[in-house]
């Protein structure tokens, strides 16, 4: 199944460091020199699933948030974000709440 579900991961989150040690004892490219998608490689490896039971792919292309139609002038590394409809308190609520359905907290594998 392919769905519009994505994981977001901060720098500051303790397993970004992990992912930096396990991409250098496996390709011993130091941390200044890695790139996102090595370091995103190895975040493939330690999440689990997706709640729809796929996987997370860091080059997965991306979905309309609506339809969940493949977007193909977007970048598959950019997020995606909901149509504008004003700047209103209820449209930014609204805004936040389709994000926050879509965006989902990675599910570290155990010996992460």
């Amino acid at each position: 199944m392919k769905c519009r579900n994505r994981i977001d991961i901060s720098r500051y989150d303790r397993h970004w460091k992990l992912a930096e040690e396990f991409v250098f004892e496996r390709e011993g490219i130091k941390t200044d020199k890695m790139t996102l998608g090595q370091l995103a490689t190895q975040f493939e490896t330690m999440v689990g699933p997706c709640n729809c039971g796929g996987i997370f792919r860091y080059a997965a292309p991306r979905r309309c948030l609506y339809c969940a139609a493949v977007l193909g002038d977007a970048d598959s590394h950019q997020h995606v974000w909901p149509e504008d409809v004003g700047d209103d308190e209820q449209a930014l609520a609204d805004g936040d709440a389709l994000i926050a359905r879509f965006v989902c907290e990675p599910k570290w594998l155990d010996d992460c």
